[in-house]
């Protein structure tokens, strides 16, 4: 999905969009600067030059320190040029004409022949399995009389196929 289509995703109209420009792009610095999960990450690691693998012997502070700014030095300078960008984007389009009406394939409402359509599902065994098994699982519930929005606490739970059911 585009960084620009996620501001009309956003489904807090209290919040509004203006907090992306520091959230959304938190993930891509936390994989891009820190090669961490974003939730596993922070801004700054606080290291120490003691701070060593075991086996590995002490660096001098005079060496660590120096390298330890210029890395933090680094990483301001990227996370800056992040952020600037994901303002222009969030700027963009919020100023667009189209914002309401925007729709593609991503966020649209799924239609009723959309597995059938979508060459994803047909590309592999996996993929057609798991539209066999939505497929039962739709029988099941126009059987029962339950909505199709999604599953029921009763058909998951206890169904013989809950631990081997392949997933869309």
């Amino acid at each position: 999905m585009h960084a620009g289509v996620i501001p009309d995703l956003v489904e807090n109209e209290a919040a509004g969009p203006q907090h992306l420009d520091r959230e959304c792009p938190w993930f891509k610095l936390m994989t891009m600067f820190e090669r961490v999960h974003p939730l596993e990450g922070g801004a700054f690691r606080r290291k120490s030059w003691r701070d060593r693998r075991y086996g590995l012997p002490l660096e001098s502070p005079f060496v660590f320190y120096p390298r330890y700014a210029s890395e933090i030095a680094d990483k301001a300078r990227g996370y800056w040029y992040v952020y600037r960008k994901a303002r222009v984007i969030l700027k963009e389009v919020l100023s667009a004409p189209d914002r309401w009406t925007y729709s593609d394939i991503a966020i649209a409402p799924s239609s009723e022949d959309e597995f059938d359509r979508l060459d994803l599902y047909h590309a592999t065994a996996g993929g057609e399995e798991a539209l066999a098994y939505k497929r039962r699982q739709d029988r099941l519930r126009r059987v029962r009389g339950e909505s199709s929005c999604g599953p029921s606490r009763r058909s998951t739970s206890h169904s013989p196929e809950a631990s081997t059911r392949p997933t869309l």
